[in-house]
């Protein structure tokens, strides 16, 4: 399955299918001074015609850690997603199906493998995110995220998790901490 960003900022976009069908969308509240204060991550299931709060995510202030919102719990955002090498922007988490997956982020790509390795010694493909591509001043291709059929099953946590990773790298962060 393949979502197209309405915009670039994953922070404030709705995920498309190729239909042009909302499945998600992301809607962030700015404090003050243009840092995000809150994100909430809105749900669309076929059928239903309102969208469902999937999760909500409070960033992080100066002294307090980012919070997350989701399944029914409330927990800081290190203890779900974490970072798993010294450098880079690569960090780990454990989806609702109970496996290990990581995020690693290499140029204008940022790939979602299952954690360990299958069968044939290779790690799995499960997402793949690219950022919008540019030429001048116009874009010639919107962001996306691409969903490989292994990946449905964790859906939530990919677009929770893909949101969280994109803030770590817009704010540079060196330890992931978004």
């Amino acid at each position: 399955m393949e979502f197209t960003l309405t915009n670039a900022d994953p922070l404030n976009t709705t995920f498309l299918d190729v239909f042009g069908r909302v499945h998600y969308r992301v809607v962030t509240k700015y404090n003050m001074l243009f840092r995000p204060a809150e994100s909430t991550i809105f749900v669309y299931r076929w059928g239903i015609s309102s969208a469902a709060v999937l999760a909500k995510i409070r960033w992080k202030k100066v002294m307090t850690p980012t919070i997350i919102e989701y399944r029914g719990r409330e927990f800081r955002r290190n203890d779900y997603l974490f970072k798993k090498r010294l450098f880079g922007l690569c960090s780990r988490f454990t989806a609702l199906d109970g496996l290990p997956y990581e995020w690693v982020t290499a140029n204008w790509l940022r790939d979602l493998r299952l954690e360990s390795e299958s069968s044939d010694g290779t790690r799995n493909l499960i997402a793949r995110s690219r950022r919008s591509s540019l030429v001048g001043a116009e874009a010639t291709k919107s962001a996306s995220l691409e969903i490989s059929p292994t990946g449905l099953r964790i859906l939530d946590d990919i677009i929770l998790t893909f949101t969280c990773m994109d803030q770590a790298r817009r704010e540079c962060v060196p330890d992931i901490r978004c």
